[in-house]
């Protein structure tokens, strides 16, 4: 299990994170971020996430050259830690999830066809690169912030607990992503 730094409101956990992988004696890794919330939680491009409290946002640092993987191949790694990540919601969430589950390339994770959440890669440098996992989980759609409900409305945004009727252990969810990633 890596390290571990948690916080209960951070601006990003992905700039946190390429922050302390930028000094001269970067931590050991793999090395877990984890947030309640964040203040500017990002996606690809422009795009910003609402971090609101009950989601799952965390950001994993790797050392690319112990994994013996180019940083130019990150992107290829998107559908597969997207694919990780819903083993982790199904091994950790008591529901039925048959086929309600998917992946939209190159990044999101959808449930019912309403993004549940979002996969950030970054290659601060050549050596490391930084796994940014947005989820809604215990946050619910009804309490998303006026400045953010239009645009995530628009895009048909949706959380675990919405889909399941059933709050997740944060944690235990946190921890079968990184044990599946």
């Amino acid at each position: 299990m890596p390290a571990v730094e948690c916080f209960a409101s951070i601006s990003s956990t992905n700039d946190y994170l390429k922050g302390l992988l930028a000094h001269k004696e970067p931590p050991q890794l793999p090395f877990l971020v984890l947030a309640e919330t964040q203040t500017a939680g990002r996606g690809r491009g422009s795009n910003t996430w609402w971090s609101g409290s009950g989601c799952l946002a965390m950001s994993l640092g790797w050392n690319l050259l112990d994994k013996g993987i180019d940083r130019n191949e990150l992107p290829q790694f998107s559908p597969m830690i997207a694919a990780a990540v819903i083993q982790a919601i199904k091994n950790t969430c008591d529901f039925d999830w048959k086929d309600i589950l998917s992946i939209h390339q190159p990044n999101d994770i959808y449930a019912n066809g309403k993004k549940l959440g979002g996969i950030l890669l970054e290659s601060p440098s050549p050596k490391f690169a930084v796994i940014g996992i947005g989820l809604n989980v215990n946050n619910r759609i009804a309490d998303i912030p006026p400045e953010f409900s239009a645009a995530l409305r628009e895009r048909q945004v949706d959380s675990l607990i919405d889909t399941t009727g059933n709050e997740t252990d944060l944690s235990e969810l946190a921890a079968e992503i990184v044990k599946n990633v």
